[in-house]
């Protein structure tokens, strides 16, 4: 996911759609966003995933760049939906260096992270008619 940067002059959206993929089934395998900006950088970054708002992404605030989403918030299998809105707070503009979806862990465990948790995510449905 890490196609190149996120670039705002104002204020701007961005929405990736992504695949989970290449994780081992047998083990539970958390995954996070992690986000960079340039140094000096002034700026609020929302972060959407599968409908759910998880985070809110300050980098001249700091220290927090890595967002885990738990199971339930993202399908361990399958497809999700990434929603990344950023606003500037400068004439300068800001900009994302970095946006990846990262796992940073293996763990073996008795719980099976490993399914479809659709279920649990409220969706949307697209209402560009009404605008």
């Amino acid at each position: 996911m890490n196609e190149g940067v996120f670039t705002a002059s104002g204020w701007a959206g961005i929405c990736l759609d992504t695949k989970t993929q290449n994780l081992d089934e047998k083990l539970d395998v958390p995954i996070g966003l992690e986000l960079q900006a340039l140094a000096n950088t002034e700026a609020v970054v929302q972060i959407f995933m599968n409908g759910y708002q998880f985070g809110h992404y300050l980098p001249h605030i700091g220290p927090q760049n890595l967002y885990p989403f738990p199971p339930g918030v993202i399908n361990n299998r399958g497809e999700n939906s990434l929603a990344i809105s950023m606003w500037t707070l400068t004439d300068a503009g800001a900009r994302l260096e970095q946006v990846e979806l990262k796992a940073y862990a293996k763990y073996r465990s008795g719980v099976n992270f490993n399914q479809d948790w659709s279920y649990l995510q409220p969706g949307w449905t697209d209402r560009k008619e009404y605008v």
